[in-house]
């Protein structure tokens, strides 16, 4: 990855990028990042950090232009994460899937050591299978082995 690019949005919603100090679009930014760019968006005024939220929008117009990476229903579960005593933890699991995923996307398989390919697979599910124990013991459920079946702990006394 390059180094981090800096871009202002000013009120009038236009985007400055001060590596090349000139006006850019969103299209601009998009193009950035998918060639593996870091981008900072930084409001002109208040120097707030507007990057996830400019990054959103992005992921937005992308949904709306019939290139939907998520479901409906993908999204409501999402929303109703906000709302969940659980959020830290799924903000942890999504990442690391992302992670994973964009990891195993980047791997020339040709190249890919078949055994090494296997075990990082199996230590991302033994983390995953870690954090979801980890979350249902926090919130009184004691998850067990069995074809994904959870129990309150009164019920396993």
């Amino acid at each position: 990855m390059t180094e981090e690019r800096t871009i202002k949005k000013y009120p009038n919603r236009r985007l400055y990028d001060m590596a090349i100090s000139s006006y850019i679009t969103l299209q601009d930014v998009k193009k950035l990042v998918v060639a593996g760019n870091s981008i900072k968006v930084v409001d002109a005024k208040t120097q707030n950090d507007l990057s996830s939220q400019t990054l959103l929008q992005i992921i937005s117009e992308q949904e709306q232009n019939n290139c939907q990476l998520f479901s409906k229903e993908s999204l409501e579960q999402l929303v109703r994460l906000y709302n969940s005593p659980h959020s830290a933890q799924a903000y942890s699991f999504i990442n690391q899937c992302i992670e994973f995923f964009s990891e195993q996307v980047s791997m020339d398989m040709a190249d890919a050591d078949a055994q090494t390919l296997a075990k990082r697979n199996q230590d991302v599910w033994e983390s995953a299978i870690e954090t979801a124990k980890n979350t249902a013991n926090s919130s009184g459920v004691n998850a067990t082995s069995h074809a994904g079946t959870a129990q309150t702990s009164e019920e396993t006394v």
